[in-house]
């Protein structure tokens, strides 16, 4: 698993403790009384970003797994026996860190290293399937819309950065 001091991970915050300022209670209530709707779409986006982030993270931790060690298990599954850079590349991950997953990874008997090759376990294959219900079950309700409405919003930034619904 990946430690708190790697770029690109995060570690969720203990239950009860405030959120960071930028997602603090009056700041998403606004210090009026504002409705939701009325904020910038920057900070709803980063709001709902923060609060999937943060319970898929703890769900995740229930599993022994962390963000990076599911996308390199993710990526493993899309490979057989693979060296660090192939699984690197395919999750799209420095090496360095696929490294430090990957030897987590073996410690909980998720992967298995043979002749600097990698290959998933039946217990690895077991967290990845329920890592990925978890996943599908945060967003099980809407999630064929919710996942079109990104696509569209991903898109249209992608082309040009302009969210003209026109």
């Amino acid at each position: 698993m990946a430690t708190a001091s790697d770029p690109g991970t995060h570690t969720p915050s203990d239950p009860g403790t405030d959120l960071p300022d930028p997602f603090s209670t009056a700041e998403i209530n606004g210090h009026d009384g504002a409705p939701l709707h009325t904020h910038s779409t920057r900070l709803m986006l980063t709001t709902a970003a923060h609060f999937v982030q943060e319970h898929l993270h703890s769900q995740l931790a229930e599993l022994r797994l962390t963000p990076v060690d599911l996308s390199v298990l993710s990526g493993l599954a899309e490979l057989s026996a693979a060296s660090i850079p192939d699984v690197a590349a395919q999750c799209l991950l420095s090496q360095e860190i696929t490294a430090r997953s990957l030897a987590e990874l073996s410690q909980l008997e998720f992967v298995k290293a043979e002749n600097a090759r990698y290959t998933m376990t039946a217990a690895g294959r077991r967290a990845l399937t329920e890592a990925r219900d978890l996943e599908d079950d945060l967003f099980a309700e809407k999630s064929t819309t919710l996942r079109m409405e990104l696509g569209s919003l991903i898109s249209r930034l992608r082309d040009g950065g302009v969210l003209d619904p026109k």
